[in-house]
């Protein structure tokens, strides 16, 4: 497969190091990217490991959806992920973000190093990824983040301010 630019917040050395066809997506997005509950089930069933590097979360579905299979998450330490997943998945500490404007603020970029320090965790210390795959699991699938449950509490929500 020939080089090709590297696509938006694409590590430049993909091609360096001749890992072009390991990584997702390979080729430039022509459309916004999506993919099939078939497709991603595959692909979370295939990881051991889910990383989310996100500057911002408002509550991290792709990081449930992965848990859901027991896989062990590698979350940011800030906004939503630092509040859901402690004990739960490994921290990733943050830099110092600069002041951005609007409501959403209040992330950080990772730091690179506590990437793969997280990474070489828990590829080496089998026990502490058992541990967190066991515990992402059993919080994904707690019955108070089913539709149900959420549609109850909805419903149980609007009829008290209804009948304030």
């Amino acid at each position: 497969m020939g080089s090709r630019p590297a696509l938006p917040g694409e590590v430049p050395f993909v091609d360096q190091l001749g890992i072009r066809d390991r990584i997702l997506p390979r080729h430039p997005p022509t459309v916004h990217p999506s993919a099939g509950d078939t497709w991603l089930n595959l692909l979370y069933n295939a990881c051991d490991v889910g990383i989310n590097t996100s500057q911002r979360e408002g509550w991290g579905l792709v990081s449930f959806e992965h848990a859901a299979t027991g896989a062990a998450q590698i979350v940011p330490n800030h906004s939503s992920t630092a509040e859901l997943w402690p004990g739960r998945a490994l921290l990733l500490d943050t830099e110092v973000p600069d002041k951005a404007p609007g409501p959403l603020f209040g992330g950080g970029n990772v730091q690179v190093g506590a990437i793969s320090e997280a990474i070489e965790t828990l590829y080496t210390n089998t026990t502490l990824r058992e541990t967190l795959s066991t515990a992402a699991y059993r919080f994904a699938t707690d019955e108070r983040f089913q539709w149900s449950r959420i549609g109850h509490m909805w419903s149980n929500l609007l009829h008290a301010l209804l009948a304030s």
